[in-house]
């Protein structure tokens, strides 16, 4: 369901498709009117929000999905530990990004599209998509990643949220 926040009563569009549960949602970041969705049967749709049609239907993501910011040509996915990068105009994978043990549960991308920070439970990594390699890895001390989010106007900074 999408909502306009004006007039929460009445949903602005009603999206149906996804025979399992919806797990994460991003929209475009420059064509608003696109939305992609993944479930945890692997299946990731890309809407048009406007007509409430899904346009595409691929499998690679049953945990996150996220757009690369300012361009969106890419769609980062997570599936099991694997993270699938898929270049949304030809609607195939571009790469994945393998390394964690555990399933990943929490990806973002930095402001400038070129890293990619992804957690699971026992570590947490940045990597560099264009060299499709793992730059740094921290390991848990005991705690739990949940989440990460790169710090907007310091690249540098990468938040990872434990429990």
């Amino acid at each position: 369901m999408i909502w306009d926040a004006a007039k929460p009563s009445n949903p602005f569009q009603k999206l149906v498709g996804h025979a399992d549960h919806v797990m994460s949602i991003d929209f475009h970041p420059s064509k608003v009117g696109l939305l992609s969705s993944c479930d945890s049967n692997d299946e990731i749709r890309l809407w048009d929000v406007n007509d409430g049609d899904c346009k595409l239907i691929f499998k690679g993501g049953s945990r996150q999905v996220r757009f690369q910011p300012r361009f969106g040509n890419l769609l980062a996915c997570s599936t099991g530990n694997i993270i699938n990068i898929f270049d949304v105009e030809t609607n195939s994978i571009q790469q994945q990004l393998q390394g964690h043990v555990g399933d990943v549960r929490s990806i973002c991308w930095d402001m400038s599209g070129n890293f990619l920070a992804s957690v699971s439970e026992d570590s947490a990594r940045i990597w560099c998509v264009s060299g499709r390699k793992c730059l740094h890895e921290l390991r848990s001390s005991g705690n739990k990643f949940q989440s990460c989010t790169f710090h907007p106007d310091r690249a540098q900074i990468l938040d990872c949220a434990q429990i």
